[in-house]
């Protein structure tokens, strides 16, 4: 069963909630707004549905998703932090949001200034993925072919900036290789790409679009690049194990809020979402797919989105990524 079938009244069985608990900000009325700064269909667009229709039941008010793509994720990220921070609308992100001001000669947006972080929601493995056509089946054989080859091989990604843009200039930088980088609009794009043989790898979210592809034999999964195997693809080994020590990313997914949102606000909205997620049915369902429960604090989500801005600083002035 996959998360878009995921009955919402079974999840709901054990979230008990009486009038009496539920926050007062939600007796505001209207509609709490949870922003996806993707197209519908990718995996923030189904786990963002999903955790936002249990969280308007929980604190008892509707709450609907809105889709606002663009740029990598920072047209949405940049709305949300532009609203009023009232508590009536919300950003549920991946990792590109701790990478997009690390871009820009004059950054409009910074994570760390526009936005109050919630909670980690849930984080799964990268997947390292290549076309059939290329001779390598694990992490080593491709370090070798790619020395072997400088500047012949091309990776794709979703755009400059996006998570995959940066995982693979990381991968690169560790083993010291010579791939070059093919942007591309989206995340269909870039996976189709790569079974053209326009592009000849990828670093995606393992359980994306890339999925059932590698399962169709169109693409063909090497590594997960995260520091354990992900429960999904057991067999997998990770690319720290395989031939890369040190490296290790993880596609994960978080709520926010516009910065300035009172504490009292964020930590209700911290306490709604992580009662949600330890919801044994539900943690089960985003295992079966694949997806560790992270549910921390507002403060250690906080601390863990500004090591990630400063990994990605570090990465782009080593290695003299251009800015835009």
């Amino acid at each position: 069963m996959s998360l878009k079938q995921v009955p919402v009244i079974t999840l709901l069985t054990a979230l008990i909630v009486s009038p009496a608990t539920l926050p007062a900000y939600a007796q505001s009325g209207g509609y709490l707004q949870v922003v996806v700064p993707y197209a519908p269909g990718g995996s923030a667009d189904i786990i963002g549905r999903l955790l936002t229709d249990l969280l308007g039941k929980q604190i008892g008010r509707g709450a609907v998703v809105v889709n606002q793509p663009g740029a990598g994720g920072e047209i949405g990220s940049a709305y949300v932090g532009r609203a009023k921070p009232d508590g009536n609308i919300l950003l549920f992100q991946a990792p590109a949001v701790t990478i997009a001001q690390t871009l820009r000669k004059n950054p409009t947006f910074d994570v760390r200034r526009d936005l109050a972080p919630i909670t980690q929601a849930v984080e799964s493995s990268m997947g390292f993925y290549v076309n059939p056509e290329v001779p390598v089946h694990n992490i080593r054989e491709l370090i070798a072919y790619a020395k072997a080859n400088p500047g012949k091989l091309n990776y794709a990604s979703s755009g400059i900036g996006s998570s995959a843009h940066l995982y693979t200039e990381l991968f690169k930088t560790l083993a010291s290789v010579n791939i070059v980088h093919v942007p591309y609009s989206g995340g269909s794009a870039f996976s189709a790409s790569v079974v053209r043989n326009e592009a000849q790898v990828l670093i995606a979210d393992s359980l994306g679009s890339p999925r059932p592809l590698a399962a169709s034999g169109r693409l063909r999964m090497i590594a997960v690049g995260s520091s354990a195997r992900s429960p999904a693809f057991p067999d997998v080994p990770t690319v720290a194990e395989s031939g890369l020590p040190g490296y290790a990313v993880t596609y994960w997914l978080g709520f926010f809020a516009p910065a300035g949102t009172p504490s009292d606000i964020v930590e209700k909205l911290n306490a709604s979402l992580v009662g949600i997620l330890q919801v044994p049915v539900l943690r089960d369902k985003l295992a079966g797919q694949g997806y560790s429960v992270i549910a921390n604090s507002s403060a250690d989500f906080k601390t863990f989105i500004e090591k990630e801005v400063s990994k990605w600083e570090k990465l782009v002035r080593d290695t003299g990524i251009a800015k835009e």
